[in-house]
């Protein structure tokens, strides 16, 4: 891998979220851009015609390169769903000099989810610059990619005490009691210990991570068929109040949740 390579992106052609059917197309003629994809659900298989195959599941990010055909499949019986974004780099060959595997596990999905929504939800509102704030996004987000593989991973006893951590935030993303402490006491750590230990290893405060993974589940939910209402939404993703969920959506997504809605119905 090679983490000094200057990416240039020179057009940003569209960011939206996605879902396809158990087979994708073969793509003919060949890919006509550049393409990253991060998975939010279910199992995929893609194969390439220059004999190359891989599958990805759910917190995965790839690229589709330029010029590339390939056919793909859904794997078992999970819709598999995704957010992808297609661009252009100043030079076709750019993205292979990053040297980065076919697959990249995001180590903070919810912070490449997030990367990815607010993409999304600028596409769709297209205010003055939209273009630009999508090209520095998708930067940001392949800049961890970059990141993520030079870094290395957590092991041993450490890496289990966090996992536990991690699975409590999870299962209690509803809760708006949930505090650090519980989640030091899952890791079996002090809440100063477990603050260093986790921001070493994700780069953010336990508490930045949490508010990620509520509204990656929120613009989920947003855009789900039941229709849930904001207020809804709102309890259902561990927040206290109505205006602070208001105010927290807008802050990292860049638009009301209302809004968001809105702009899904109208596509």
């Amino acid at each position: 891998m090679n983490p000094n390579v200057d990416l240039v992106i020179t057009d940003m052609l569209l960011a939206m979220h996605g879902a396809s059917p158990r087979w994708l197309k073969l793509e003919t003629p060949p890919r006509h851009s550049q393409g990253l994809i991060y998975v939010k659900s279910g199992r995929a298989e893609y194969r390439f015609t220059d004999g190359r195959r891989f599958d990805v599941k759910p917190g995965d990010l790839f690229f589709l390169h330029k010029s590339s055909r390939y056919q793909g499949r859904q794997l078992g019986e999970e819709t598999y769903t995704f957010v992808y974004a297609d661009f252009e780099t100043a030079h076709p060959g750019d993205l292979s000099a990053l040297g980065l595997p076919d697959v990249c596990p995001a180590r903070d999905p919810a912070a490449a989810l997030e990367l990815f929504s607010r993409m999304a939800a600028c596409w769709l509102d297209r205010e003055p610059g939209y273009r630009m704030v999508c090209r520095a996004l998708l930067l940001r987000l392949i800049a961890m990619m970059v990141r993520d593989q030079s870094a290395a991973a957590l092991s041993g006893a450490r890496g289990d005490r966090l996992a536990a951590a991690m699975r409590l935030m999870r299962a209690r993303l509803d809760d708006p009691s949930l505090r650090v402490e519980a989640l030091a006491a899952e890791a079996y750590l002090s809440p100063v210990q477990f603050r260093r230990v986790f921001r070493e290893a994700y780069g953010c405060a336990p508490s930045e991570y949490l508010m990620r993974l509520r509204l990656e589940r929120a613009c989920d939910l947003l855009r789900a068929e039941g229709d849930y209402s904001v207020s809804e939404t709102a309890e259902m993703c561990g927040f206290s109040s109505l205006y602070y969920f208001s105010r927290a959506f807008k802050k990292h997504m860049g638009i009301t949740p209302g809004r968001y809605r809105r702009r899904l119905g109208d596509v």
